[in-house]
């Protein structure tokens, strides 16, 4: 009897009471995570197109909104497909070589969302979709860079929409692909608050001009190195010269670069791709989340 008095009070008055805490902050989340926009734009250089579109839902479901030559895009469709710029900031992404493969889109694109919320500014997230080519590695990354250098002008533009408030993460040859965006910028100048560039696969020459476009674009510069990245080791075998992302600059540049180094922190075979490690969301946390 004792037992079903117990019972049928916490039925009603305690179960609903514990529902409403475990569901409500989770509904709060959802909401706060659905205010950052996920757009992407899409660059088919062999056709010399521009795809502008968005990623909707949970899934990250891609809509094509707008597509056109290139050199026939109008800087209003840009402004279009970017809407209102508001108080936020922008983060724009460069995947991996065949980054833009679905599954592997779609874990970087929840990563993403869940370091940049709650604690920073970001309100849109544009994702820079490019196509590395086939299964040759080397021949994919001496072309990177001139595959980005033609988007110089979009970066200008949407840099110029945040009003400079656009915060870069590139991981692995996304870093090449974004130095050649740096490249087609016209005039010097341009700076963004952060750029992280994560496993770069970049030379570790700071005199480099690629590697000197990285740090005069940055206010800051964070590098995040593992020491034993298999990825890059046999990059750096293809090369035969050291990557960025396993030992870190050789040289000193003349402005401050931080240099994060995973080594220590995460274990495992898989030691290239950590987008999704508490430990590294939590460090690109703080750094979006300053000012």
């Amino acid at each position: 009897m004792r037992y079903r008095l117990i019972k049928n009070s916490f039925d009603r008055w305690f179960r609903p009471t514990l529902w409403c805490v475990v569901w409500f902050p989770a509904v709060l989340q959802g909401q706060q995570a659905m205010e950052t926009r996920f757009l992407f734009l899409e660059w088919r250089d062999v056709r010399q197109e521009v795809v502008l579109g968005e990623f909707q839902g949970r899934a990250f479901k891609k809509k094509v909104l707008w597509s056109s030559p290139l050199p026939r895009l109008q800087y209003s469709d840009l402004e279009n497909w970017l809407g209102p710029a508001a108080d936020g900031e922008a983060l724009l992404f460069c995947h991996a070589m065949w980054g833009q493969a679905g599954f592997f889109m779609k874990k970087c694109l929840r990563s993403i969302e869940r370091a940049a919320k709650p604690d920073t500014k970001i309100s849109t997230v544009i994702v820079v979709i490019w196509h590395a080519g086939g299964v040759q590695y080397v021949r994919n990354w001496e072309r990177a860079a001139g595959k980005g250098e033609a988007l110089g002008p979009l970066l200008e533009q949407i840099h110029a929409h945040f009003a400079g408030k656009v915060e870069v993460l590139c991981h692995s040859m996304g870093n090449q692909f974004f130095a050649g965006m740096l490249r087609g910028v016209s005039g010097e100048g341009l700076v963004f608050p952060n750029i992280i560039l994560f496993s770069p696969d970049l030379d570790v020459d700071a005199g480099s001009p690629d590697v000197g476009r990285l740090i005069l674009a940055a206010g800051r510069l964070t590098i995040f190195i593992h020491q034993h990245d298999r990825i890059l080791l046999l990059s750096s075998w293809c090369h035969g010269r050291k990557r960025l992302g396993r030992s870190g600059l050789e040289a000193a540049p003349a402005v401050s670069v931080d240099i994060v180094d995973m080594t220590g922190h995460l274990r495992g075979l898989q030691n290239h791709t950590h987008l999704d490690k508490k430990w590294v969301q939590a460090y690109w946390r703080r750094l979006l989340a300053s000012d």
